[in-house]
C-alpha cells in the first residue's frame, strides 16, 4: 500500500524539488519515532538490571546424565563450574541465581536481527568459530547488576571473551483482560446460560469421556495435572478447593512449604519461592481482591482475579457453580506475577523459574506436569525462554504450553505464544466471529470461545474468583484455558500420550466451519481466511478452527488445515545465538538509525525523488553542455 502511495507522491512532484528544510524535517521526524520506539522496548524490562546469561560450562557434558539428590546440589555443581573467573567475586554483580543447565548441541548461524519497528532485515549471519560444539553445556543464570552501566560493561567483557552464549534483559509480561471482570450478569438468559459450553461441543464431549472412564477404570492418579502459570489462586475458593494439586513432599522441587503451589517471584538464598502462592494483592487465600496493594499502591488491572478465574475455567467444580472444562483435571498453582507499579506483571525469570520448578516434579518417573496454562505475554521473544520450552518437550514424556495470543487485534507475534513449541490461541465471540480484540495470524495454532460485548449483550465467560464468587470477564486469557482444560481430558482418557499425538488431537479434531463462507455472516472467510499472492490455498489467520471437545477426545480428524507454518522456529542450532547488544530484538542506536534511513518507506520516498531530482539536473547540465558544444562547432566552421 504504502509503495502505491509512494508512486502518487511521486507523480505530484514530478517537476518540484524537495527543499532541504523538508528533508531535514523528515530526518527529525524518524529520528523522534525511533527514539520513541526505543524508549517503549527498553521500557518492557524489568526496573532493576537484571538478565538472563547462558554462560559456558567449564567441562564436557559427561556420558551419562547426572543424578542430583536435589536442586541445591544441581546448582552448586554448576555455580562451581565456571568456565572463567567466578563472576560472584565481581564487585558490580549484586546477585547471581541459578536456573538450570541445557545441552546446546551443533554449529550454527547466529540470526537475523532488526529493529522490529522496521520490514527490513541486514544480513548479519555470521558463522560461530567453533568447528564443532556439539558437546557444550549452556548454563543459564538470572544476574543481577547494580547499575545498568556495569552491566553493559561486564556483559560486554564477558562477550569479548568468549565466555557466554549470550544474553537478553529480564523482560515484563503482560497479564490482563479485555475490559477488566464484572462481577454482574443480566443478559446471559438471552443466549442461554453458558453458551460457550453448547459452541465446543461440552456436554456430548464429557459424555463420551465418562462412558470410556466407566469402561477403562481409570485412576485418580492418573488423572492430569495442569500448571496454571498467573497470579496465584485461591485454593480455598468451594469451585477450586479439590481441584488444586497438593503436594506431598513440600519443598522437594526447591520451593519452601510449596504444598497448594509456588509463589516464583521470592527467589530466597537460591530457591525458586515459597507458598504464597494466593491471588497477587491479596492478603491470603479466601480473601476479596482489594482495591489498593499492601504497600498503598492501587491496583490498575484485574490481576488480582485473573489466575483464579483461569483456573475455574480449567477445572471448576459444577456442584460449586463453576462448570470447568476438566471436571477431572488437578490444577499446580505456580504464581509467576509481581508488582510493577500498581500493575501485575510477569518478569521472563519468573516464567524459568517455573517451567524448572514443574520440571523437577515426577509421578511415577514421569512428568507430573504434561500441560502448561500461560494467559499472559508480550511482543519480544525470550530466547532462553523458547529454548527452553523446546527442550521441555521432549523432557521425560514431554510437556506442552497452551498460551493466550493476546488482545491487540494485531497480526504481531507475541511470546511465549508465537514460539514454536507452544499453542498460540486467538478468542472467538458467541457467534463464532473473531472476537474484535483478539490478536491472529498464520503463528495462531487454534480457536476458542474468549467472549464478547456485542450489541448491548454482555456475552462474556463466567468463572471463579478469589473470596468464594464468581465473575464474568473476556480476552484470549479466557480462551486459553479452554484448550488447556480439553487438554487435560484428551490425557485422561489416553494417559501415555505421546506430546506430538496430543497436539494433534487438539487442533486437527478442531471445527474448521469458522472459514466457511456461510458461517458467521462469511464474517471470518472475508477477513481471516486469506489468498496471499502466488499461493493456490488459502492461508487461516485464526488456526485450523474452533475448539471442539468431542471430536477432541474421540481423536476424529475434520480440520483440513496445518498447523501454523509461520512461527518463529528455535531449534536446537538457534540456541546458541549470541547477542551483541543488550537487547536481542534492538540494535545498537548507530545501526538502528541507519536501518531506518534505508527501510523507512518515508525515506525510501525521499530518496528517489532526491535521486530523481540529481539524475533530471544532471541531465540537463548534460544537455547545455551538448548545446554549447554544437554551438562552438558551429563557430568553428563559420571561420573557415
Amino acid at each position: 500500500m504504502w509503495i502505491d502511495n509512494c508512486v502518487v507522491f511521486l507523480k505530484n512532484t514530478k517537476k518540484a524539488v524537495i527543499p532541504l528544510k523538508i528533508k531535514v524535517f523528515a530526518f527529525l521526524l524518524l529520528a523522534a519515532l525511533f527514539l520513541f520506539e526505543a524508549k517503549a522496548f527498553s521500557a518492557s524490562a524489568t526496573e532493576k538490571p537484571n538478565y538472563l546469561v547462558f554462560f559456558k560450562s567449564a567441562s564436557s557434558p559427561p556420558t551419562v546424565a547426572l543424578g542430583f539428590k536435589s536442586f541445591a546440589s544441581e546448582a552448586n555443581r554448576y555455580l562451581d563450574d565456571f568456565s572463567f573467573a567466578d563472576p560472584r567475586q565481581d564487585d558490580r554483580v549484586k546477585n547471581i541465581s541459578y536456573i538450570s543447565n541445557i545441552d546446546l548441541p551443533g554449529t550454527h548461524r547466529q540470526t537475523v536481527v532488526s529493529h522490529p519497528w522496521l520490514a527490513l532485515a541486514l544480513p548479519t549471519a555470521m558463522l560461530w568459530p567453533f568447528k564443532d560444539v556439539t558437546s557444550q553445556i549452556g548454563v543459564l543464570m538470572v544476574v543481577q547488576f547494580y547499575t545498568e552501566e556495569e552491566a553493559e560493561t561486564v556483559l560486554g567483557e564477558w562477550e569479548r571473551q568468549e565466555l557466554i552464549w549470550f544474553y537478553e534483559p529480564d523482560r515484563w509480561n503482560e497479564i490482563k483482560t479485555e475490559g477488566g471482570f464484572t462481577l454482574t450478569h443480566n443478559q446471559l438468559q438471552q443466549v442461554g446460560s453458558r453458551w460457550w459450553l453448547d459452541d465446543i461441543n461440552f456436554t456430548n464431549g464429557l459424555q463420551t469421556l465418562a462412558l470410556k472412564e466407566s469402561a477403562a477404570g481409570l485412576n485418580s492418579d492418573q488423572y492430569p495435572v495442569i500448571a496454571v502459570f498467573d497470579s496465584g489462586i485461591d485454593h480455598l475458593h468451594p469451585a477450586l478447593r479439590e481441584k488444586i494439586w497438593v503436594n506431598p513432599y513440600p519443598g522437594m522441587a526447591n520451593c519452601k512449604d510449596d504444598v497448594r503451589g509456588c509463589n516464583m517471584f521470592l527467589d530466597e538464598n537460591g530457591s525458586f519461592g515459597n507458598g504464597d502462592s494466593y491471588p497477587f494483592g491479596a492478603k491470603g487465600p479466601n480473601q476479596f481482591c482489594p482495591q489498593e496493594l499492601s504497600n498503598g499502591k492501587s491496583i490498575h488491572d484485574g490481576s488480582c482475579m485473573h489466575g483464579t478465574h483461569v483456573a475455574g475455567i480449567i477445572a471448576g467444580d459444577i456442584n460449586a457453580g463453576v462448570w470447568g472444562i476438566c471436571p477431572v483435571c488437578q490444577i499446580l498453582n505456580v504464581k509467576v506475577i509481581q508488582d510493577f507499579k500498581g500493575f501485575g506483571r510477569v518478569a521472563d525469570s519468573s516464567i524459568l523459574n517455573g517451567l524448572k520448578y514443574i520440571s523437577l516434579l515426577q509421578r511415577d518417573g514421569k512428568n507430573l506436569v504434561r500441560v502448561i496454562n500461560s494467559s499472559f505475554g508480550k511482543f519480544q521473544e525470550s530466547r532462553s525462554i523458547s529454548l527452553f520450552l523446546s527442550h521441555l518437550k521432549t523432557f521425560r514424556d514431554g510437556m506442552l504450553m497452551i498460551a493466550a495470543a493476546g488482545n491487540e487485534d494485531s497480526q504481531r507475534h507475541v511470546y511465549p505464544a508465537a514460539s514454536s513449541d507452544v499453542i498460540a490461541v486467538a478468542a472467538v465471540g458467541h457467534s463464532g466471529k473473531k472476537a474484535s480484540y483478539s490478536n491472529y495470524g498464520p503463528w495462531v495454532n487454534i480457536s476458542a470461545p474468549g467472549g464478547e460485548q456485542n450489541e448491548g449483550l454482555n456475552l462474556t465467560i463466567e468463572s471463579s474468583v478469589p473470596g468464594g464468587g464468581v465473575a464474568y470477564s473476556q480476552g484470549t486469557s479466557m480462551a486459553t484455558p479452554m484448550v488447556s482444560g480439553v487438554a487435560g481430558l484428551i490425557l485422561a482418557n489416553k494417559p501415555d500420550q505421546s506430546l506430538a499425538e496430543l497436539k494433534e488431537s487438539l487442533l486437527l479434531s478442531a471445527d474448521p466451519r469458522l472459514y466457511a463462507e456461510n458461517f458467521a455472516d462469511g464474517y471470518n472467510y472475508r477477513n481471516y481466511y486469506v489468498q496471499r499472492p502466488g499461493e493456490r490455498e488459502r492461508s487461516p489467520l485464526l488456526g485450523t478452527g474452533i475448539l471442539d471437545i468431542y471430536r477432541a477426545i474421540n481423536g476424529t480428524k475434520q480440520s483440513k488445515h496445518k498447523e501454523a507454518r509461520y512461527k518463529n522456529r528455535v531449534t536446537q542450532k538457534c540456541g546458541m545465538i549470541k547477542v551483541s547488544s543488550k537487547d536481542p530484538n534492538m540494535k545498537p542506536p548507530h545501526v538502528a538509525v541507519a536501518s531506518m534511513l534505508l527501510a523507512s518507506p518515508i525515506w525510501f520516498c525521499l530518496g528517489i525523488v532526491a535521486m530523481r531530482d540529481r539524475l533530471a539536473n544532471r541531465g540537463k547540465a548534460n544537455r547545455k553542455r551538448k548545446e554549447r558544444t554544437r554551438r562552438s562547432h558551429e563557430n568553428n566552421h563559420s571561420l573557415f
